[in-house]
């Protein structure tokens, strides 16, 4: 089950298995997956993982495909379209818990990213499967 998800993940973008090769990069790419609330910049996550922040941007890119932001922000959408699927968490509680100021920040991201607005992905993920984000711009007390 576990490679299963893995293999999906890797297909998706979720993120690639080159990553796990790197100590740091692991250990940013855990970070962001578990506290994607968490204020991140290059700067901190590089430091975080002991690089200096050219460094770490620069690795992080060759073994995750992306620039380490761009990939803060799909996991937070990404994450923050699970929970409209699978919870009835407010719209404010998910973009608390997924690292958005406000629900107009995330509902922005979001209906660029997904091409609609979050309360009508949730509405409609009664009948469809969950997306993944694929790609996105640069731009950027919970329930759970």
């Amino acid at each position: 089950m576990l490679r299963n998800y893995l293999v999906g993940a890797d297909a998706s973008g979720i993120f690639r298995a080159e990553a796990f090769t790197d100590p740091a990069i692991a250990r940013a790419v855990e970070l962001l997956h578990t506290r994607p609330a968490g204020g991140w910049t290059v700067a901190s996550l590089a430091a975080e993982v002991g690089m200096s922040r050219t460094r770490f941007g620069t690795r992080f890119r060759e073994l995750v495909g992306e620039a380490p932001i761009h990939y803060l922000a799909r996991v937070r959408l990404s994450q923050a379209a699970g929970y409209l699927t699978t919870t009835n968490s407010t719209l404010y509680a998910i973009a608390q818990h997924t690292g958005y100021d406000s629900e107009a920040s995330l509902s922005k991201a979001f209906k660029r990213t997904f091409g609609q607005a979050p309360g009508e992905y949730r509405r409609e993920s009664l009948t469809r499967p969950i997306r993944i984000a694929q790609t996105m711009s640069p731009q950027r007390g919970t329930d759970f």
